[in-house]
């Protein structure tokens, strides 16, 4: 179930220029516009060079063998069940319950 007082992060793509969209597009997202340009061959070309470098040069885990001991983690105990603001209808006229 969602909160009622969550904030909504809205992201939104388009293949024209932000001043070509239609204004309720536009109104939707105010002046938070964001253009990107297409990268160059080369810039493309140096950004998955150094992508491949990183990967290749993280380092393998080795393999844990059924003599080597697990660390053991304490459990914790469960969280409380806390509920936040305005319930919500589940749209057949019936009202969320709390269950506990």
């Amino acid at each position: 179930m969602l909160l009622g007082d969550l904030p909504v992060r809205s992201l939104g793509t388009a293949s024209v220029c932000g001043k070509d969209l239609d204004e309720e597009i536009r109104a939707l997202f105010g002046y938070n516009c964001y253009e990107v340009k297409l990268p160059s061959t080369e810039a493309r070309s140096k950004f998955f060079s150094q992508l491949v470098d990183a990967a290749v040069a993280v380092p393998r885990r080795r393999a844990v063998s059924g003599s080597e001991q697990k660390e053991v983690l304490p459990e914790l105990p469960k969280a409380p069940n806390v509920v936040k603001g305005p319930r919500q209808n589940c749209g057949s006229g019936r009202k969320w319950r709390r269950t506990t």
